[in-house]
């Protein structure tokens, strides 16, 4: 029954019973967002393993691909509506706004992009 509700409802976040334990966790949502020949995605995401637990960022344009560290603690999911927040970028059905700087990668992105009629796509592995 779990599986049925995956594929409905994707965007439900599934560690939250592994941030306060030592076992190894990966999730992300993949925000693609194109004009048909320019694009860019946001992956927002959470990384967890027996050493450390972090919340990222990967930004991926058509010339390069970044990813971003941000503190655990600095990382919130509501499932009802969805909405992920790491550090000062917003992630949610509606849209995104986005305010990353990182000098280390010479990276800065601001902005904010709307969504009216988007598609959610499931991979099954």
């Amino acid at each position: 029954m779990k599986r049925l509700e995956l594929i409905r409802k994707p965007e439900i976040f599934q560690g939250e019973k592994y941030l306060n334990i030592n076992k190894n966790y990966f999730e992300g949502w993949y925000f693609k967002n194109t004009n048909g020949k320019k694009g860019i995605s946001f992956i927002p995401g959470i990384h967890i393993n027996h050493t450390i637990s972090k919340a990222f960022i990967q930004v991926i344009t058509s010339q390069s691909s970044y990813y971003i560290d941000y503190d655990i603690k600095d990382y919130q999911f509501n499932q009802e509506p969805f909405f992920i927040k790491i550090g000062n970028n917003t992630f949610s059905k509606k849209g995104i706004n986005i305010d990353i700087e990182d000098k280390s990668q010479n990276l800065k992105i601001y902005g904010n992009i709307q969504y009216s009629n988007s598609k959610i796509f499931i991979l099954i592995l």
